[in-house]
């Protein structure tokens, strides 16, 4: 049985339908599948305009600064500004309702806004 080159399987019938073509002579061989340059400079442009978009409608959040535990977020918690808070081991982190602002003591540079901190509770670590 002689098999077809684009591995089809088949017995040809008695009278040759079914049986592979044969190559004409001075046809060249068919060329693979190609992406043109036009192609990648499309995707390229798509890419480009997905990122520019997605980072001008994304989520912006501000970011999450690291405060004292005392005196700063427990003046917050006594003023009723914490919205929301979760501790995991000595971190504790939360929301504020309104933005404070906050200047890191010693550093010289400008106050920032914050909504949302970070920092150690003194004396939460469990016993090691």
């Amino acid at each position: 049985m002689e098999r077809d080159p684009r591995g089809w399987n088949v017995s040809p019938a008695p009278d040759g339908r079914g049986a592979p073509e044969q190559p004409k002579p001075g046809a060249r061989a068919p060329r693979p599948p190609r992406i043109g340059w036009r192609w990648i400079a499309v995707i390229v442009v798509a890419l480009a305009v997905n990122y520019l978009v997605a980072s001008a409608l994304g989520p912006k959040e501000n970011p999450q600064v690291t405060v004292p535990y005392s005196p700063f977020f427990l003046d917050q918690v006594r003023k009723d500004n914490v919205k929301e808070i979760s501790s995991q081991g000595e971190t504790v982190q939360g929301h504020f309702r309104r933005d404070v602002r906050y200047d890191p003591a010693g550093d010289g540079g400008p106050a920032s806004s914050v909504s949302r901190s970070t920092n150690t509770a003194p004396g939460r670590c469990p016993a090691r």
